[in-house]
């Protein structure tokens, strides 16, 4: 019997996304190939296919989502300005324009950087010193004090990229490989709470150099399609849950 045709999509393409590549590149073979697509948005998928807004459908039975995060749908409900994504707009201080004594900040914000005019990137170091600025600022409304402007400047930027391989730029230095990978589990070693947790993690970790890598077999249920709106004129129809073969999960 000859090898049977696998074809793996990873939906998104941030650190998480190049992240699984580059560990598949690893697992399979370099000829196998990897094939990238910009600009290009999915419609639909289903436990077969992957189609695209275009109407082109991509055989695969296995779909990595790595898509990233969306701000929360309850926000769609709420009457102060947002952007195209639906993060509330906030001034420098992380109050909303129009309603005072609301502040907004993390992934549900659109936060100005006067550096770039493009708004920060909701990632866990900004939102950490988001929180403080917006503490600050509470107790300055509060106490009739002036309230701080939110600037921060990140020292650098650091993804992993699978088993022991990582990119970075520190001060604009880029570099990547495994002293990268090193700096950046290191780096998170240091802000886990807690001196017992720390030694934990660097022992799980200091004897993970030495074994191989642990998979874990998932077992899943799993719907079968995630289907394309439907006009309004047509009626959708129901589907029934589709158990999952757990050989088929990696």
């Amino acid at each position: 019997m000859g090898r049977p045709n696998v074809r793996i999509l990873i939906l998104g393409g941030g650190f998480a996304g190049l992240s699984v590549a580059r560990s598949l590149e690893r697992i399979f073979a370099r000829e196998e190939g990897v094939e990238v697509r910009l600009a290009t948005a999915v419609a639909a998928a289903s436990a077969e296919e992957v189609v695209l807004q275009g109407g082109e459908a991509i055989p695969t039975r296995t779909l990595i989502w790595t898509a990233g995060i969306a701000p929360n749908p309850f926000l769609e409900t709420l009457p102060c300005p947002k952007d195209d994504r639906g993060r509330i707009i906030v001034d420098d201080s992380l109050e909303v324009p129009g309603y005072p004594g609301i502040w907004a900040l993390g992934d549900s914000a659109h936060i100005p950087d006067p550096r770039t005019d493009r708004p920060y990137p909701p990632t866990a170091q900004h939102a950490v010193r988001e929180a403080k600025v917006v503490a600050q600022n509470i107790a300055a409304s509060i106490r009739g004090g002036a309230k701080q402007p939110f600037r921060y400047s990140p020292l650098g930027v650091l993804a992993g990229l699978g088993r022991r391989s990582a990119i970075a730029e520190i001060l604009g230095l880029k570099f990547s490989g495994f002293f990268a990978w090193w700096l950046w589990r290191t780096i998170y070693l240091f802000k886990l709470p807690g001196f017992e947790r720390k030694v934990r993690v660097a022992l799980d970790w200091t004897l993970d150099l030495f074994f191989p890598r642990d998979i874990v077999h998932l077992r899943a249920f799993m719907k079968p399609a995630v289907p394309q709106e439907a006009p309004d004129d047509e009626p959708v129809s129901g589907r029934a849950e589709k158990r999952v073969d757990p050989a088929e999960w990696l």
